[in-house]
C-alpha cells in the first residue's frame, strides 16, 4: 500500500523548567509514500476529457523521503486565581522540501511534485478561568 513504510521514527524530547518554559523538540522521518504513477492517457471522447493509464505494479513509485525537525516552546503565567498559558510552535525547522503527491497536466504528460508547506510558524495563548 502506498503507506507501508520500511521504516517511521518520531523522536521527541521535552524540557520542562516550571518557572521559565518548557520546550519541546520532535523529529519525523520515513521514506516517501508509494504512488502508482500515470504512463500515459487516452482522449475519451464523451467525457471530452484525458483519461490516465496507471503503470503497472501499482504503488511502484516512492516520493521522496520525509524529515521535519519541528519546535515548541510554551510559559505558563500564574495569574491568582487564572493563568495564562503562551505557545510559539515552529514546525519544520530546516525547511526541508516534503513531497506530499505529485500532480500532472491535463493529457498526463507532464509530472510534476507538489510539496508539503515548507517552515510555519503559529503562536496564541491560553486564558484559563481557575474556579
Amino acid at each position: 500500500g502506498e503507506n507501508d513504510y520500511a521504516y517511521f521514527a518520531k523522536l521527541t524530547a521535552n524540557y520542562n523548567h516550571p518557572e521559565l518554559l518548557s520546550i519541546g523538540l520532535t523529529g519525523v522521518f520515513r521514506p516517501g509514500r508509494r504512488f502508482t504513477p500515470v504512463a500515459g492517457s487516452l482522449w475519451n471522447a464523451q467525457a471530452q476529457a484525458y483519461e490516465p493509464m496507471y503503470a503497472w505494479p501499482l504503488n511502484s513509485s516512492v516520493l521522496g523521503a520525509y524529515q521535519s525537525i519541528s519546535l515548541s516552546l510554551s510559559r505558563v503565567f500564574d495569574l491568582g486565581e487564572n493563568e495564562l498559558i503562551v505557545f510559539a510552535n515552529f514546525n519544520n525547522l530546516l525547511g526541508s522540501q516534503n513531497e506530499s503527491e505529485v500532480a500532472y497536466n491535463e493529457d498526463y504528460s507532464l509530472r510534476r511534485s507538489v510539496y508539503f508547506p515548507g517552515m510555519t510558524f503559529y503562536t496564541g495563548f491560553v486564558f484559563n478561568i481557575k474556579r
